[in-house]
């Protein structure tokens, strides 16, 4: 599959709208002794968006309102949680959208995703465990719905292995960047004593912010950066980083490849370079399911005092 094939896809469908849905309002009992008495006590966060962190779709279109739905997973369109609403939604920034623009994503897109962790004066700084999950969604007639359960199993994989989140990213190199500390086992802690916050009218904003690249190709993702093969700047700038990922592949050969032929040796030297072809078919092959199967893609984030 030639990258124009693609893209020529996701014109025709909307492929992959980018909308990540995050929330959850928590809070914590704890006990606190005072000589024989006990008294219980509540500890609070919110969560809250503002600024580019916004939605941009309307109230009434069909992915909000099927976001808000029982089926959707009853997530709002709102600035904040509260005891009453538990799940909100905040937008993914697609750096690099198909069209410039709008919020299509197509391989070769990266961006950020960010939200706020709110407490009030007084609240313990604690650490957050930020819990991870992808959600496809298919579209018929229009409307979202779930992905045939034949698929999203696959498709939740792939998805795992082409659309990469980092806790880190470097300066700009031609257009994008390079990452690093890459979020494994879809969570991470977020610790705010390691931030700055603003202070804000409803209270303390600490600002999480992680990041996400769909590589455009299996070079760029697994490639030296002097391959002769490498017509884009590589994910990682360190080998290090990139040998690391490459056992990555080898252990979860799903989450990035579809379709592969016969004979790849994974075990042999530099298997990415003497199966690059192979390898690069399997890739875009799974490049394809993708944008076949997703046309919308949530992010679910859960966030819990560690």
């Amino acid at each position: 599959m030639s990258l124009t094939a693609l893209a020529l896809l996701i014109i025709l469908t909307v492929v992959v709208g980018s909308i990540i849905s995050l929330g959850w309002f928590a809070n914590r009992d704890t006990a606190d002794a005072n000589g024989v008495s006990v008294t219980a006590k509540e500890e609070r966060f919110e969560l809250a968006v503002s600024g580019e962190q916004v939605l941009p779709f309307a109230n009434d279109s069909t992915i909000i309102t099927y976001l808000n739905s029982v089926a959707g997973g009853s997530y709002e369109k709102r600035a904040s949680t509260e005891r009453e609403h538990t799940s909100i939604l905040c937008r993914v920034i697609n750096e690099k959208p198909h069209i410039a623009g709008s919020d299509e994503l197509a391989p070769g897109a990266f961006g950020r995703i960010s939200f706020d962790i709110v407490l009030q004066a007084g609240d313990p700084v604690r650490d957050y465990e930020i819990s991870l999950d992808y959600l496809p969604l298919d579209l018929v007639a229009g409307v979202p719905q779930a992905v045939d359960n034949a698929d999203i199993d696959d498709l939740k994989d792939l998805i795992s292995g082409h659309i990469l989140l980092f806790n880190t990213r470097s300066a700009l190199i031609n257009g994008g960047y390079y990452y690093s500390d890459r979020i494994t086992n879809k969570r991470f802690v977020f610790s705010p004593s390691e931030h700055t916050p603003s202070v804000e009218s409803d209270g303390i904003h600490y600002t999480v912010e992680f990041y996400f690249i769909w590589p455009a190709t299996f070079a760029q993702l697994a490639l030296k950066q002097d391959s002769p093969k490498l017509h884009l700047h590589p994910v990682f700038q360190t080998e290090a980083l990139r040998l690391e990922m490459l056992n990555y592949i080898i252990e979860n050969q799903d989450e990035f490849f579809r379709n592969l032929g016969q004979g790849i040796n994974f075990s042999a030297e530099s298997f990415e370079e003497t199966f690059f072809v192979e390898l690069s078919d399997g890739y875009n092959t799974a490049d394809q399911f993708i944008g076949d199967k997703a046309h919308f893609l949530v992010i679910c984030s859960t966030v819990n005092p560690v």
